[in-house]
C-alpha cells in the first residue's frame, strides 16, 4: 500500500514501473537530509560536544556564567527569530546558520526570546562577505561581566579568522585563561576535522571592556573565545537502511544535488551511496555538461554523485541512463526538475516542499519528502 507509506500515486502503472527501476536519481536537500541546518559538533569552553550536541548547555559542569555567555552570544548578536505561522506552525526566518544556533538553544529548552529582550544592545554590525563576521555591542549586566567592563561586545563568525583574533578562552567554570599552544592545537584539529565532513564552521567569541568598540575591526582584537560549532543538514535517520536496500536490491542510487561537491560526497558517503574505494566517481555539472557520449557512458556505470548541476544536467542523466538501457526513478521538488521528472520512466516530486509544477510532471509524489518512502 503506497498511501500508507506516505506515497500519493498519480499514475498506477507508475508502480509497477518502480518495480522495475534500476537506478534512482535522489535530490539530496530535504530528500536524503532533513532541510534544517542544525549544531551538529564543535568544542565549547575547551570541550568537545560532539557526543550530545544540546546536552552539553545543561551539564552540571558548565557554571552559570560560562552558561549565560554562550546563550547571550547566540541570542543577543543575531537578527533571526522564530515566528508562529497562521497554521501554528513555528518558523524561523533569518539565515539557516543563525537559525540553527536559535534552535540549538531551543533543543537545549532554552529561549532565545527573553535573553535578547533583556538585553540594552548598543551597536549591530551586520555579517558582510569580506569580514566573515557579524558583530553585537551591549552593555554589561550584574550577572554578566560588569565586574570587568561596561560593554561586551559578541562575535562570531568564520572559524579560521576568529581563532587567530583570540588570545584567551572561556574555561566551563566561567574563567577567562590563556589560549595556549596545546589548547589552540585541540580547536585547529578539531577545526579541521570538521571542514573535512563539510560542515560549517563557527566561531563564538566575545571581548568585555568599557567602551562600544568593535575590537575584531582593530589591529589588537584579543577576544576571549567562548568555542567552536559545526553545523550541518544532517541526514534523515532511516535514510542509510533506505540506501543499503536499493543496492541490495541491485538499484543504483545516485545523487544529483545543487551543492558543492565537497558536501555532496560527505552527505553521499555517510548514506552509503558514494564510497571512494569501490572506485564511484563525482562529478561537477560543468565537466559533466562539456563531456563527449562516448567519455560519459564510460563513466556512467561508476557515477554517483552530479554536484553543482543545473536542471538540464539532471535531464542530460536521465536520458544517459535510459539510452545504455537503465530504467530510471528520479526525485525533485522544484519548478525546474520538471523536464527531468517528466523525462523518467517515473517521477517522484515532493508534497511538502513541492511546486505544483514538480507535482504535475511526476507519477508519484512523497507526502514525507523522504527518500525511505520511495524505497517502501
Amino acid at each position: 500500500n503506497m498511501m500508507k507509506d506516505n506515497n500519493l500515486v498519480r499514475h498506477l502503472e507508475a508502480c509497477e514501473t518502480m518495480g522495475g527501476a534500476t537506478t534512482v536519481c535522489s535530490d539530496k536537500t530535504g530528500t536524503l537530509t532533513q532541510n534544517k541546518m542544525k549544531v551538529v559538533d564543535g568544542i565549547l569552553l575547551g570541550q568537545s560536544i560532539a557526543s550530545n550536541p544540546t546536552g552539553f548547555l545543561s551539564s552540571p559542569n558548565v557554571s552559570k556564567i560560562a552558561r549565560d555567555t554562550i546563550c547571550s552570544g547566540i541570542a543577543v548578536n543575531s537578527t533571526a527569530r522564530l515566528v508562529e505561522t497562521a497554521e501554528g506552525k513555528t518558523v524561523f526566518t533569518g539565515s539557516k546558520t543563525e537559525c540553527a544556533l536559535l534552535l540549538y538553544l531551543q533543543d537545549a529548552g532554552i529561549d532565545y526570546a527573553p535573553i535578547r529582550d533583556a538585553a540594552t544592545v548598543v551597536e549591530l554590525f551586520s555579517f558582510s562577505s569580506e569580514s566573515k563576521r557579524m558583530c553585537a555591542v551591549a552593555e554589561t549586566t550584574d550577572t554578566l561581566h560588569a565586574a570587568a567592563g561596561s560593554h561586551i561586545l559578541y562575535v562570531k563568525g568564520a572559524a579560521d579568522i576568529l581563532l587567530s583574533m583570540c588570545t584567551k578562552h572561556l574555561s566551563s567554570n566561567g574563567e577567562e585563561k590563556d589560549f595556549c599552544a596545546k589548547l589552540r592545537k585541540l580547536y585547529d584539529d578539531h577545526l579541521q576535522d570538521m571542514g573535512n565532513r563539510s560542515l560549517r564552521c563557527l566561531a563564538l567569541c566575545y571581548r568585555v571592556s568599557d567602551s562600544a568598540t568593535n575590537w575584531a575591526d582593530t589591529v589588537s582584537p584579543d577576544l576571549v573565545l567562548v568555542g567552536l560549532v559545526g553545523i550541518q543538514d544532517p541526514l534523515r535517520p532511516e535514510v542509510k537502511d533506505a540506501v543499503l536496500r536499493c543496492q541490495q536490491a541491485g538499484v543504483t542510487v545516485r545523487m544529483v544535488t545543487g551543492d558543492s561537491s565537497s558536501i555532496a560526497r560527505s552527505i553521499a558517503t555517510s548514506c552509503g551511496i558514494f564510497n571512494e574505494h569501490r572506485g564511484d566517481i563525482c562529478l561537477d555539472g560543468p565537466t559533466f555538461r562539456d563531456m563527449a557520449d562516448e567519455e560519459l557512458l564510460s563513466i556512467l556505470p561508476n557515477l554517483r554523485i552530479l554536484a553543482r548541476s543545473s536542471p538540464t544536467d539532471k535531464l542530460k542523466l536521465v536520458a544517459a541512463l535510459q539510452n545504455r538501457g537503465d530504467v530510471v526513478a528520479v526525485t525533485g521538488d522544484g519548478v525546474n526538475d520538471g523536464p527531468a521528472l517528466k523525462k523518467a520512466d517515473v517521477g517522484f516530486a515532493m508534497g511538502l516542499s513541492g511546486t505544483e509544477v514538480a507535482k504535475e510532471a511526476s507519477a508519484i509524489v512523497l507526502l514525507d519528502d523522504n527518500f525511505a518512502s520511495i524505497v517502501n
